[in-house]
């Protein structure tokens, strides 16, 4: 009798074990969410991902949250909005919401389909962090890290894209970073 409660109680402890390591893991895990696009002009379903962005971060308030909304320039029309940027590092411009969504609306901007990294530096630990590549607008987030920052970003779209870091820092929790960048090779 002895002997049956003993490998019931390890057998118990293995699966509390495993069930752990499996919690562990999938918390763990960095992930990308893809967000579909809609068709309406004026980015409605946009500013819906953005904000559901925002109300997933506060429920996860000691997780890191990112909204990438990748952009290619009309030929021609994406001069001005480029003067506006905050910075450009490497491949990738950065652009205030604003300006992008304007851009967007008037149609100098488009959503790209190009296929990035985002990597980023949590300046006060200098750890850095990189999730799987993404496509499209994203959703990126990892729910095993709590640091506040400020965090610095880059995003890579080849192979030998630098390993520059934006002076551009975002910071705090329960938020959801934007990054709006216009994507070149």
């Amino acid at each position: 009798m002895r002997r049956v409660v003993i490998v019931t109680a390890i057998v118990w402890l293995l699966v509390l074990a495993a069930a752990g390591a499996f919690y562990f893991m999938w918390r763990a895990k960095p992930s990308v969410k893809a967000v579909k696009p809609g068709d309406d002009k004026q980015f409605v379903w946009l500013t819906k991902a953005l904000d559901a962005c925002e109300a997933e971060a506060g429920r996860y308030p000691q997780s890191l949250y990112f909204m990438v909304v990748p952009l290619t320039s009309v030929p021609g029309a994406g001069d001005d909005i480029r003067s506006r940027a905050l910075e450009t590092i490497g491949p990738a411009t950065l652009l205030e919401s604003k300006v992008a969504l304007d851009g967007l609306e008037s149609g100098a901007l488009r959503i790209s389909r190009e296929q990035y990294i985002l990597h980023l530096l949590d300046t006060p630990t200098s750890t850095t962090r990189r999730w799987n590549s993404a496509t499209g607008v994203s959703t990126l987030s990892d729910r095993a890290n709590a640091s506040k920052g400020p965090f610095k970003i880059r995003l890579q779209i080849g192979p030998s894209d630098t390993d520059q870091w934006s002076g551009v820092t975002a910071d705090g929790v329960a938020t959801c970073h934007w990054v709006f960048a216009i994507l070149q090779r």
